[in-house]
């Protein structure tokens, strides 16, 4: 069969190494089902420019570099673009990223007059971003790798607990309870 000392050993140091980001999972995971949404802090600033503004990519680009860098905020970690809205005639400049999202666009007072706005995600919606695989390649690739060692540590628990004769009655009947408690709440919450 299988060779208990180093199954449990194994199950010690996977468990040991993955307890972090199990606990992460589990709460954010927690929090999103009981309806606790992240949220984020946003922050306005009324910026005036040299040149008026207009729909130009690499302008606004730049506006919203120079405009960051005098706040002594650090550019966004991702991507930025371009919206326009046709019907109103209007646009923004949004660059999105990791550490906070900065939106700049002209303000209703036209001229040399414009709206910086940087959204800065809590913890929590960071940790939210994680959860949902918005963490880049690098964590993506832990947390599919932690996913596969919470199985393992789950059936080597169970493999140990078979082999171990006085725990083996309990094991069969957790696990046996376990699989009927979770056809029972699959076919109530989809059923009734």
């Amino acid at each position: 069969m299988f060779n208990r000392q180093l199954l449990v050993k194994l199950h010690l140091i996977m468990a040991g190494l993955t307890l972090a980001i199990a606990v992460m999972f589990f709460i954010t995971g927690a929090l999103y089902t009981w309806n606790y949404k992240p949220s984020s802090y946003s922050t306005e600033y009324r910026i005036q420019v040299e040149k008026p503004l207009h729909r130009d990519y690499k302008l606004l680009k730049s506006v919203t570099r120079v405009e960051l860098a005098k706040l002594g905020i650090n550019e966004p970690l991702g991507k930025a673009k371009l919206k326009s809205d046709r019907k109103r005639n209007s646009y923004k400049f949004t660059w999105s990223g990791k550490n906070h999202r900065a939106t700049l666009r002209p303000s209703s007072k036209g001229g040399l007059h414009a709206v910086l706005t940087v959204k800065t995600p809590s913890w929590y919606n960071r940790f939210m971003r994680l959860h949902k695989g918005k963490g880049g390649d690098i964590f993506d690739i832990f947390a599919i790798s932690a996913s596969i060692v919470f199985l393992f540590i789950l059936i080597s628990g169970v493999i140990i607990g078979l082999q171990v004769p006085i725990f083996r009655k309990l094991t069969l009947y957790s696990l046996g309870g376990g699989c009927l408690l979770f056809a029972g709440l699959v076919i109530y919450a989809q059923f009734f």
